[in-house]
């Protein structure tokens, strides 16, 4: 007696592949176009995070383009240096360095000279171990010329403030450097300028936020080891995927961000997170408080900020060098491991498609079907010769109307 064994008929596979792909498309949709809802004051309070008065400090900075050298960015530095300087009055770990000082001359590609005297605000909270090499937190807080500098990057730049405070109360292990530059916008001049600064020489490794869009959900563009990348896995909702760094790596995105100085410059081993969504909205006066919806994309970064900064400053070893390859699984763990595993994986995936390929070839023979016309093993290379087709005409529509 035969088993009886779902049909697999042309009628079956299609209804099931269709209802597979709207399903895990209206999926992914929920999953990277809604936020999870931000919590209460209180509920924020408990997993201590300010989150009223951390609001309140993003409304404050972002209510008029603050470029570098400008008197609004005067103002929005005098802001948070006051800021950081109430939270050193409290704890004795923090110390601030006002750096007016540091400047530096440099070639940004390969064809302009810049000089730029500095105007960082660089904090630093010290660690239970001395021995250990601290980590680094980076985020810009001037804006373009003709944006209010939500997302890019006052958030990024609120969340450290918010992590500086947490680190003050709950003393980490790792010393944490914070580096709130200015001039970002003007060819990363903050970060560069953090090279002449003498804290520079204690750092190992950074997390730098970014904004390139306007709200949604925050995603790892680059990582500079497998073993950062499990510590972004410590977020609740981490998302990411190696595309993101190879596009930067072939040079699809021309968009740069501190991550290309801290990582060249200062061959430090890094993290890369950025706002990616509403990209027509980057750059613009719609880079808003009202265009991020309700507090849920805020909350995000100042969660994520919190778990995965929280993680890099608790471990003792950031050494691994070893490129990753990585990708989110439904917004809800990632899957990490280093280029040596991928060499492992590509071979093993061929050799399992052969065994697949067999098994359904011995199915057929088993249920005593006859094979199919040769006519109709053409199908298969036609349809993924037309899906590669129609997916690259998208992404070039989409990078013609929404250009990285």
């Amino acid at each position: 007696m035969k088993l009886q064994l779902l049909p697999l008929t042309s009628s079956w596979v299609t209804k099931v592949s269709v209802i597979t792909y709207i399903l895990v498309f209206l999926l992914l949709v929920r999953i990277h176009e809604v936020l999870p809802a931000f919590p209460s004051q209180k509920d924020a309070l408990k997993q201590g995070i300010d989150l009223d008065a951390a609001w309140s400090d993003l409304e404050t900075i972002t209510q008029v383009p603050h470029p570098y050298n400008s008197r609004a960015n005067e103002v929005v530095r005098n802001y948070l240096l006051e800021r950081v300087r109430e939270v050193a009055n409290r704890y004795p770990t923090v110390h601030i360095s006002d750096d007016s000082i540091s400047n530096i001359s440099y070639v940004e590609n390969k064809v302009t000279g810049i000089y730029v005297e500095g105007s960082n605000i660089l904090v630093k909270v010290e660690g239970r171990s001395k021995s250990l090499p601290a980590v680094l937190f980076s985020a810009h807080f001037d804006s373009s010329a003709l944006a209010l500098g939500v997302t890019d990057d006052g958030m990024g730049t609120i969340s450290l403030l918010s992590l500086i405070e947490h680190f003050a109360r709950d003393q980490p292990l790792r010393t944490a450097l914070f580096n709130l530059n200015n001039g970002e916008e003007d060819g990363l001049c903050g970060s560069h300028t953090f090279f002449r600064h003498p804290w520079w020489k204690e750092a190992d490794t950074f997390l730098n936020i970014e904004g390139a869009g306007s709200g949604g959900r925050p995603i790892l563009f680059r990582a500079s080891s497998a073993e950062l990348v499990k510590a972004f896995r410590h977020t609740d909702q981490p998302h990411g995927t190696i595309t993101s760094s190879d596009a930067f790596s072939l040079g699809l995105v021309r968009s740069m961000t501190d991550f290309e100085v801290y990582a060249g410059r200062g061959g430090m081993n890094g993290l890369d997170v950025s706002f990616y969504f509403n990209r027509d909205k980057y750059h613009t006066m719609d880079d808003n408080i009202a265009n991020l919806g309700n507090r849920a994309p805020f909350w995000t970064i100042l969660k994520l900020t919190r778990d995965v900064g929280s993680h890099l400053t608790n471990t003792e070893h950031h050494e691994e060098k070893q490129r990753p390859v990585y990708w989110d699984v439904l917004g809800r763990f990632m899957v990490v491991f280093g280029m040596d595993g991928l060499v492992w994986l590509l071979p093993c995936t061929l050799v399992a498609t052969v065994v697949v390929t067999l098994g359904m070839g011995s199915y057929v023979w088993y249920m005593g079907e006859q094979p199919s016309p040769s006519r109709q093993w053409i199908h298969f290379p036609l349809c993924l010769t037309f899906s590669i087709l129609c997916s690259s005409f998208f992404v070039t529509i989409l990078c013609k109307i929404n250009p990285l």
